[in-house]
């Protein structure tokens, strides 16, 4: 019963990061990365991100979604909120900072008009999120060391804050 739960756990995964289970790109987009160029998801860094916008659009939830091509769904949260910008769960009704105080290789902001996220997990796989709220789109970029950056993009829509939202 236990491999069942670990083999489930690790289909999950690799669905939440855009790949299949024989671990190849699910709905990689190569030329809308180097269409992008430096302007795109892979140009976001921890250092590239400021906490507030000076000219912050209205407080606002902002949910992307995209679907990959096994039929996969992942769905990415942010909230816009006194000029700064916080993840989301939907779940919860919560919204935070992305990265816990301190913690390295990890950050979420503003990249000039942009939302930006950039985020380094324990097996060195790099996330890097970079959504265009004039066009609604979302662009991601996952980088492992051994299948390099694999991109993806989704589709954005923006509501009012939920109500009975709880910001931290």
């Amino acid at each position: 019963m236990r491999s069942i739960t670990l083999a489930s756990l690790c289909l999950i995964g690799l669905a939440s990061c855009g790949q299949t289970p024989e671990g190849k790109a699910a709905a990689s987009n190569q030329a809308a990365g180097d269409q992008a160029g430096s302007a795109g998801a892979t140009s976001v860094t921890v250092g590239s991100l400021s906490a507030k916008r000076s000219n912050s659009p209205e407080d606002q939830r902002i949910e992307c979604v995209s679907t990959t091509a096994a039929g996969n769904t992942t769905r990415h949260f942010f909230v816009i909120y006194a000029g700064g910008v916080k993840s989301y769960s939907a779940f919860r009704n919560y919204a935070r900072d992305l990265c816990d105080p301190g913690q390295a290789d990890c950050a979420i902001g503003w990249q000039g008009d942009k939302i930006g996220s950039y985020s380094k997990n324990g097996n060195g796989v790099i996330n890097q999120l970079l959504v265009d709220l004039d066009s609604m789109t979302m662009e991601r970029a996952v980088t492992t060391a051994s299948r390099g950056v694999e991109i993806s993009q989704a589709s954005c829509t923006a509501s009012p804050l939920p109500e009975g939202i709880v910001i931290d």
